[in-house]
């Protein structure tokens, strides 16, 4: 029999494991899109950097090493003449690192240094600055501010994680239905740091006075840095899976399970840069998988065996809305240039000769967004080794998830009420030469497109029109997170008590998730305790 069911066991991971890697592999490398119906514009390896959002895994869900680790479905029957319950209960805590690399997932060109300066002249040893200072409301009379910003980026995470595993309607103890329920309690503590060296002071003529106060001024509604850390603690989404299993014995066991994800948690709101989310932004979501494994080895006399441990998991989460920024095509954090939010404000900067009326770009292109993350995969393969009631195991796990879609929630003004990019004013008290546009400028003080006399024959304010921002001209790729490849390596110890009345089990462990390359997944440390009963 053992014979038998290895062969068996082996064959239905071998089809499951390859439609759902298949599958995987497919939407891990989608584009990112501007529009879900039309091919991408440039390849995905160009996508994590000067992003607006970043997906971070939820810890405790389904197939993941703190969840599956010395508590699998057997437990639900250790208890001999029991109900056919269990219980388990799972402290946990993760810490991230490569903290540099992960601020450069939002920062422009892939950078974490960053050099500021109002003067479109070359004022680093390295040539131009990487941003304009007068974008984020930093002026002075010299053009003398200079300065180089530096971002940091880390999470920690605390929690509980809980789960409720029910076998009913067995036959002879051989196969039958099983239901399960799990949810992590999580405190995400989110923390973004800007360290500021300012080369050249200048003569400020603006209340802001350096790019530190640029990042958290009032007038920002969205995309700010504070250097505080911002938390977030709540249920972060629940796991309700329904499943059959059959040949429920030592030499091996399969079952496949249907489920649903019902979310608890909240939406991203883009007010600060790296935010706080638990569970996944909300997402409702179907779950489908299969868990199987089979003995590798016994020795009975001595009660040691050891047995190879597989699981696989899909998940499909459906659209919802969320508030996101977003960039320019091919103008990395263009969402932070000042902007005309429409015809109107240019023309009354016309008229009052006011060099400094504009909007934040960042107000204007942080907007309701649909989000379909649409599929990922998940899987989890694991050797474990029973002596008594001793129990180890080694183990890794792979997750794939496709690039997210996004389109825009609500139309994008069009003609006299759409936003256009402001235009560097040259200013000496002549009007015209104030309410201009230039579409061609960038975030970078470069001396050639932000020069305030080119718009002089295109930027005028009988040309708003044509200047405009269109819906062609927005990069929601910048406000999607791409596909992602994450891999986790884990170890857990363990011990049950299954000659008591009511068998209870005691383990700790710790796991290792990383990317070799991807600034788009999360590197992180998770340790984790766990105990809970059968009855």
């Amino acid at each position: 029999m053992n014979k038998f069911l290895g062969i068996h066991t082996i064959h239905a991971l071998s089809v499951v494991c390859a439609c759902t890697m298949s599958i995987s592999s497919l939407y891990a490398n989608a584009c990112c899109v501007t529009n879900c119906s039309t091919s991408c514009y440039k390849n995905c390896d160009d996508c994590a950097s000067s992003k607006t959002f970043f997906f971070v895994r939820p810890l405790y869900q389904s197939v993941r090493p703190e969840l599956i680790a010395g508590f699998r479905n057997e437990r639900a029957g250790a208890r001999e003449d029991g109900r056919g319950g269990a219980i388990d209960i799972v402290p946990f805590g993760s810490k991230s690192g490569k903290d540099h690399r992960l601020a450069s997932y939002f920062m422009p060109y892939g950078k974490t240094v960053l050099q500021a300066s109002d003067s479109t002249a070359d004022g680093f040893p390295n040539g131009a600055a990487d941003l304009d200072a007068r974008q984020f409301g930093i002026e002075t009379s010299d053009d003398g501010f200079k300065s180089t910003v530096c971002f940091s980026m880390n999470q920690s995470v605390a929690g509980l994680g809980l789960q409720y595993l029910q076998r009913f309607a067995w036959h002879d103890a051989t196969q039958g239905w099983w239901f399960s329920a799990s949810s992590p309690i999580s405190h995400v503590k989110n923390t973004v740091t800007l360290a500021e060296k300012i080369e050249s002071q200048g003569t400020p003529e603006a209340l802001i006075t350096n790019m530190t106060q640029a990042f958290r001024q009032p007038a920002w509604c969205y995309g700010k840095v504070d250097n505080c850390a911002h938390t977030k603690t709540g249920l972060a989404d629940i796991e309700t899976k329904l499943g059959y299993e059959w040949l429920p014995c030592p030499e091996g066991h399969i079952a496949l399970y249907t489920g649903v994800l019902i979310p608890t948690g909240n939406k991203p709101c883009a007010q600060y840069i790296f935010e706080p989310i638990i569970g996944h932004d909300h997402h409702w979501g179907l779950m489908w998988g299969i868990q199987a494994g089979f003995q590798l080895w016994e020795q009975s006399e001595k009660e040691r065996s050891l047995n190879f441990e597989c699981m696989a998991h899909g998940q499909y989460l459906f659209s919802n809305t969320q508030r996101r920024s977003f960039d320019l095509i091919d103008k990395p954090w263009s969402r932070y240039m000042q902007v005309y939010a429409n015809k109107a404000q240019a023309q009354l900067a016309q008229e009052t000769a006011d060099g400094s009326l504009a909007t934040p770009g960042i107000n204007v292109f942080t907007r309701n967004l649909k989000v379909t993350p649409a599929l990922s995969s998940n899987m989890t393969s694991a050797l474990v080794f029973t002596a008594g009631g001793f129990q180890s195991e080694i183990g890794y796990n792979i997750f794939y998830r496709q690039a997210e879609c996004v389109k825009l929630a609500c139309p994008w003004p069009t003609g006299e009420n759409a936003p256009a990019l402001k235009s560097r004013t040259q200013g000496l008290g002549d009007p015209a030469q104030y309410g201009l546009t230039n579409p061609v400028r960038t975030i970078a003080p470069n001396a050639i497109l932000n020069d305030p006399t080119i718009t002089e024959n295109f930027g005028t304010l009988a040309d708003y029109e044509k200047n405009i921002i269109t819906i062609n001209d927005i990069d929601l790729c910048s406000a999607a997170h791409p596909g992602m490849l994450a891999n986790i390596l884990y170890g857990s110890l363990g011990y049950r008590w299954d000659e008591i009345e009511y068998p209870v089990h005691l383990s700790g462990g710790a796991s290792y998730e990383f990317s070799r390359k991807s600034a788009a997944v999360m590197n992180r440390w998770v340790i984790w305790t766990k105990g809970g009963f059968s009855f």
